[in-house]
């Protein structure tokens, strides 16, 4: 079923509304009451693939400094080494030989790809902050080459080994895989990505040059202008973003600076003075602390175990009692978990990383035992469920929301390339799982669910499948086990009530995994309802040629007539008339292979000289093979449609007398006075009240734009049908949808 024809209902339904009828009567089957046509709708919905929890090689190894999620995919790069770059798969066995190794990056006993540039490999920092550029499938981190500071891009196609990013060939971009940012410089990192400005910032440790890349445009990577900044003057530790500010906090040793990014060039930041003392050593990584909005408050520094202390983002002052910030700072310091240390790792290894309102980062630095720890500002308290304590030999260094679920799921990595994944709602539970849970929705009006199945690519990896179908209140309903060919019938299942959606568990107990690297959306549930359409039969129904015109004017009379008529034909036509001597009249015919005129005018004294008119025609020949047809009415409903469109008459008859009574009663008056007495009614021509006028030109505008509206909406609706018709094409349903789409808007 398309969305088109469902959508169209529902807006012949809200127009007949609002004109005081009623839509025509709709039956179980969705269709109407006198008859109809049962189609089924199915939706494809994509399941998240069985996810492995935790990743831990064996072998030659080394290590990360942060979790990089990418799609299904978690990336690493090593760390104050000769770097390279490590890939794992989330999705479970899908690597190399069924391992978590993706292809193309070594094996699972010596994982990670040897990256080279320029014949030499990139040297990185203790803590190389990387960039994701999920939309290109690439990789940035800041590194050192020959002497030279910079940034190191890395293609990372989903279905291959990587490979450097081309060379632009401009001045700092003449080696493929390497941006220079120094001619002449040290390794650099201990910076921060701004994924919302869409930049990569680094530092020259212990040095006042802050560096920055622009990674907007894919294929124009470039130094940021006005960089390195150095106006701070201190030698830099860290530079952190501030979200949704425009600001990046620059800490040195018990010091910290603003750097204002929100125009072309860096500048320092009004209302700051050059620098701030602060708290913070080499265990002082800034920690921004965010509003209910996201936007950061401030940032807070650990001075040492349970001792915390916040400064506020709009001036570096710190932060008072009673106020939100230093609640967290309290929060974050009164922090107590068994054999855990409270406090950030040591030598600036920790990696503190947020998403939406949330922060995030470890505590327990190099010791056995570590903590996680998550901060919210939408409910400016702990996140539920934390800190939570873990166990990862040599510590944790970084901890990363993944956006690819909406950072549902979180991963650490930890000294030796360790990598473990939580939920963000209860830590203590892995993301990983052989359990997928979806949600179905039908995309519009339907009657029964049908049956469920998964798609035959399904099979390719995994040959068995326990399927639980269960209500919006979480009752199940059915279950059973798909393979290859089956489906789960759900007859007898209304689209109503519990059941207007399901949620459907998969359970992917048996695993073939043809081969490696698990394409994206590899399983697809496919659901199955039956519904209706007004306009759709067979494949052997025919499409009638029609025509929609539409002609509006404005002229001199005065009269008060009511017409009211009904055809059989397969034409639409409205006309709106005002005439200048308080005559309204409309015409409004609406025809599914019928039409339905109504006239209706009353007078009044004004004059209005005025000619509008609009004419739309559509037509399309007689065909033996599509899906559309404009269905006939029932002589009985046709019968309700005249009543109906006579009590609409006299309704806005009503109405405008009303309105003209309470709001004009002096018009009023004299309008029923000349319309009594038609000598003075004649002689009274052309001199009519302006307000009387004004008011007769409002309600004349909302005649004619009803009019419109059920013109525009059959046009569009017989365009469809025609389009179907010669085409049948995909595309041109969704250039029918896109219009109506705007029509709605």
């Amino acid at each position: 079923m398309t969305r088109t024809s469902c959508r169209f209902l529902a807006i012949v339904a809200a127009l007949a509304s609002a004109l005081g009828g009623a839509a025509p009567a709709v039956g179980a089957a969705g269709g109407f009451a006198g008859g109809g046509c049962r189609e089924p709708g199915a939706e494809v919905v994509q399941v998240p693939l069985p996810q492995v929890g935790d990743i831990e090689f064996t072998g030659d190894l080394g290590d990360g400094f942060e979790p990089l999620p990418l799609g299904r995919r978690v990336f690493n790069i090593w760390h104050h080494n000769l770097s390279k770059v490590q890939c794992s798969e989330m999705v479970r066995r899908a690597g190399v030989d069924r391992s978590q190794v993706c292809e193309g990056y070594g094996t699972e006993r010596s994982p990670g790809f040897a990256l080279r540039v320029g014949g030499e490999v990139p040297r990185t920092s203790n803590a190389n902050v990387g960039y994701v550029d999920a939309a290109a499938n690439r990789i940035i981190y800041p590194a050192a080459l020959q002497g030279k500071s910079g940034f190191v891009c890395v293609e990372t196609p989903p279905d291959g080994p990587p490979s450097l990013c081309p060379a632009s060939n401009k001045s700092f971009f003449t080696m493929d895989g390497f941006i220079r940012v120094e001619s002449t410089g040290n390794n650099i990192g201990w910076g921060s990505a701004d994924y919302e400005k869409q930049v990569l910032y680094a530092v020259d440790w212990l040095e006042p040059r802050v560096y920055c890349l622009n990674v907007s445009d894919p294929a124009d990577l470039s130094p940021c202008r006005g960089y390195p900044y150095a106006a701070h003057g201190f030698g830099t530790l860290r530079a952190s973003v501030m979200p949704k500010t425009g600001r990046v906090i620059l800490t040195g040793y018990r010091k910290a600076a603003c750097m204002d990014t929100s125009t072309d060039t860096p500048s320092p930041c009004a209302g700051w003075p050059s620098s701030i003392s602060t708290v913070g050593n080499l265990v002082g990584t800034p920690i921004p602390v965010m509003n209910d909005s996201g936007v950061a408050l401030g940032f807070c520094q650990y001075a040492g175990q349970d001792s915390v202390t916040c400064y506020h983002i709009a001036d570096g002052s710190v932060a008072e009692q009673g106020t939100e910030l230093a609640a967290a700072g309290l929060k974050l310091q009164s922090m107590s978990l068994p054999n855990v240390t409270n406090i950030q790792h040591k030598n600036e290894f920790g990696r503190v990383s947020v998403f939406g309102t949330r922060t995030y980062y470890a505590v327990g630095a190099f010791d056995t035992e570590q903590g996680l720890i998550c901060y919210d500002g939408e409910t400016h308290d702990l996140c539920d469920n934390f800190p939570h304590p873990v166990s990862v030999k040599g510590g944790i260094y970084g901890v990363v929301a993944d956006p690819a679920v909406n950072g549902t799921c979180v991963w650490s990595l930890g000294h030796g390339g360790i990598l473990k994944s939580f939920s963000a709602a209860d830590p203590s539970q892995p993301c990983g799982s052989n359990t997928s849970v979806v949600r179905v929705v039908p995309e519009c009006a339907a009657a029964e669910w049908r049956a469920i199945r998964l798609s035959n690519q399904t099979f390719q990896y995994y040959d068995v499948v326990q399927v639980i179908v269960m209500n919006m209140e979480g009752v199940e309903l059915k279950r059973g086990v798909l393979t290859v060919g089956d489906e789960l019938s759900l007859q007898g299942l209304l689209v109503s009530g519990a059941t207007a959606e399901l949620s459907v568990q998969l359970e992917f107990v048996s695993e073939l995994l043809r081969g490696s690297g698990a394409p994206e959306g590899l399983a697809q549930l496919i659901a199955e309802w039956e519904g209706c359409e007004s306009h759709c039969l067979p494949s052997t129904a025919t499409l009638t040629t029609s025509s929609i015109s539409t002609t509006t004017s404005l002229s001199t009379t005065t009269s008060i007539s009511t017409t009211t008529s009904i055809s059989m034909t397969t034409s639409i036509s409205m006309t709106t008339s005002l005439s200048t001597t308080t005559s309204i009249s409309t015409t409004t015919s609406i025809s599914m292979t019928t039409s339905i005129s109504t006239t209706t005018s009353l007078s009044t004294t004004t004059s209005i000289s005025t000619t509008t008119s609009i004419s739309t025609t559509s037509s399309s020949s007689t065909t033996t093979t599509t899906t559309c047809e404009l269905q006939k009415l029932e002589h009985s409903l046709l019968a309700k449609k005249l009543h109906r469109a006579k009590v609409v008459h006299d309704h806005l008859r009503e109405k405008l007398a009303d309105h003209m009574r309470w709001h004009h009663p002096s018009e009023w008056k004299d309008v029923m006075r000349k319309t009594e007495i038609e000598d003075d009614a004649d002689s009274s021509t052309g001199s009519a009240d302006t307000d009387v006028g004004q008011t007769k030109f409002t309600l004349t505008a909302c005649f004619l734009s009803v009019g419109l509206i059920f013109a525009f909406a059959a046009w569009v609706r017989t365009y469809h049908c025609r389009r179907l018709a010669v085409a049948g094409s995909a595309a041109d349903v969704r250039e029918s949808d896109l219009l109506l789409d705007v029509f709605i808007e």
